[in-house]
């Protein structure tokens, strides 16, 4: 299962996981996404959840264009 927040800062929230029982999957990451009619950089970041789902952290921005 796969589970996304929308946050304002995705480092703050992973931190926040792992300091509450989530095992890292990865840190804050930035990565370029393109729909084919627009670009954007999203910046998130995934943890483990103590049951073992996968839980991402998605920095809120303009998203508006998916």
């Amino acid at each position: 299962m796969h589970i996304c927040f929308g946050v304002k800062d995705a480092q703050k929230a992973f931190d926040f996981a792992i300091s509450r029982g989530g095992k890292a999957l990865s840190p804050k990451t930035t990565l370029a996404l393109n729909s084919g009619k627009k670009s954007i950089t999203a910046t998130n970041s995934l943890v483990y959840s103590p049951n073992g789902e996968v839980i991402e952290f998605l920095e809120v921005m303009d998203l508006c264009f998916l």
